[in-house]
């Protein structure tokens, strides 16, 4: 026989895995996204967009009118320096120029905005999307328009 030492026979590979078994555990599959109606509103926050879409039409309306009505007005310094007549009604506006002219800007801007809002919130209630955006561009004009009867 052989002086040599013989090595131990090498283990004998597992058996292959049956086909219908996986080796390894599978990955964790990755959440589905979001399904559209997940992302759309409900009826009641529909509804209320439409309530106050209106609301804000209404105030858009006024906005632009009280600010076509006071850039029409004369100053009390325009009447007594005798560049305007004193208007059939006696009213005139209770500030300087500059005063009436960014007060007449802001309310413009506030019922130009108001009526992108109103668009904004119909949109909002028909598809249920972008309530967010609505929101800001009523609260914008909302802000505009008080600052414009502050001043």
């Amino acid at each position: 026989m052989n002086d040599q030492p013989q090595e131990p026979a090498a283990p004998t590979p597992p058996s292959p895995a049956p086909p219908n078994q996986p080796q390894e555990p599978a990955a964790p599959t990755p959440p589905s996204p979001p399904s559209a109606a997940e992302d759309k509103a409900g009826g009641g926050m529909r509804a209320l967009a439409v309530l106050l879409s209106l609301v804000l039409a209404f105030g858009a309306a006024v906005m632009i009118v009280a600010a076509g009505e006071i850039s029409d007005t004369p100053t009390l310094e325009e009447i007594e320096s005798g560049e305007k007549p004193v208007p059939a009604d006696n009213t005139y506006y209770d500030g300087s120029a500059t005063s009436r002219s960014i007060t007449t800007a802001l309310g413009y801007a506030s019922g130009i905005i108001g009526g992108i809002g109103v668009v904004l919130g119909f949109a909002f209630a028909i598809t249920g999307r972008r309530g967010r955006l609505f929101a800001q561009v009523a609260l914008v004009a909302i802000v505009l328009a008080g600052i414009a009867l502050i001043i």
